[in-house]
């Protein structure tokens, strides 16, 4: 039951059909705010107009409609934003006129509609039970970072979650199996690789262990970017925040980081903005996706869980 749950909600956020999904969206629904019923959408053509859904995907001629204290915040593929309210409703979602995007601002929202739509799976087909193996026993400690994602040069910070007291030992090794660094005797989380440690190679796949006496190790692999990627990254980023703003900057920041790869990062944004913004649906949901991705199986039921609770009490 809790699966159909997380595969309906995921449905719903990325326009509940394959029909919607085929379609080319313009923009999307990045924030939600208001109580039940308040931001309705109504695809074009059509003669209802059902509540908006977090992260939903908007095509020309949508028409947005809000009552009461509603607000919905429409992030445009051109990088812009439009805050729709009651003063402006109904709204017909139509890109923005003016100059085109830069170059920078195109790759950059480019990757975060790939992030957005779900793909290359859809959210409605991916087998989501499909997570077990990367779960680690009950008692044992969880790797939460770096976990099967890319790191920014010079950015590894192992975490992970413990709810018992113990010492631990962090072993990093490279693709041969050869031990770059060891380190024992850490009472908590997190810790940086270090500054003397031996260098690690960019494009280079690694393993980490986190070992706790009496309990299984645990496991992880990561990735070190380029530093002419890690460049890019930085540039298109940086893009993105002359523009935006609040939450929606950070689910565009942390959509990008995710179809980059860069799980670990895509986390951190969104578990800060959840913790200040924690009634704002589309955080969550994009959470969801992040944990769900790296194997958090438990953490990713959290996530869509409380998308559920949330969209209930609208």
């Amino acid at each position: 039951m809790r699966r159909i749950l997380i595969v309906t909600v995921l449905a719903l956020a990325c326009g509940g059909s394959p029909a919607a999904l085929a379609a080319d969206p313009v923009a999307y629904v990045t924030e939600l705010h208001g109580q039940r019923g308040g931001v309705r959408v109504q695809s074009a053509g059509a003669g209802d107009a059902p509540p908006a859904q977090p992260l939903m995907p908007l095509h020309a001629g949508d028409r947005i409609r809000v009552t009461g204290d509603g607000r919905a915040v429409v992030l445009f593929h051109a990088g812009t934003v439009q805050v729709v309210t009651l003063d402006n409703s109904p709204y017909t979602v139509t890109p923005p006129p003016g100059p085109a995007a830069s170059e920078r601002l195109q790759a950059a929202m480019h990757s975060i509609a790939h992030a957005l739509l779900g793909r290359p799976e859809p959210p409605t087909t991916r087998r989501l039970s499909v997570r077990g193996s990367d779960e680690p026993p009950g008692g044992a400690p969880v790797i939460l970072a770096p976990r099967h994602s890319r790191v920014m040069p010079g950015g590894v910070v192992f975490e992970w979650r413990d709810d018992h007291a113990g010492s631990h030992e962090i072993r990093v090794s490279g693709s041969d199996g050869a031990v770059v660094w060891q380190r024992a005797g850490i009472a908590r989380s997190p810790v940086a690789y270090p500054d003397t440690g031996r260098r690690l190679a960019e494009a280079t796949r690694y393993v980490w262990e986190l070992s706790t006496p009496g309990r299984p190790t645990q496991a992880a692999q990561f990735e070190i970017v380029s530093s002419a990627e890690a460049a890019r990254i930085q540039a298109e980023l940086a893009e993105l925040g002359r523009g935006l703003r609040g939450t929606s900057l950070v689910v565009a920041r942390a959509a990008y980081l995710f179809d980059q790869g860069l799980f670990g990062d895509a986390r951190r944004e969104l578990e800060a903005a959840t913790r200040s913004d924690p009634r704002e649906p589309g955080g969550w949901l994009l959470l969801g996706r992040v944990y769900d991705q790296v194997g958090l199986g438990p953490q990713a039921d959290d996530a869509y869980e409380r998308v559920r609770s949330l969209l209930a009490e609208r």
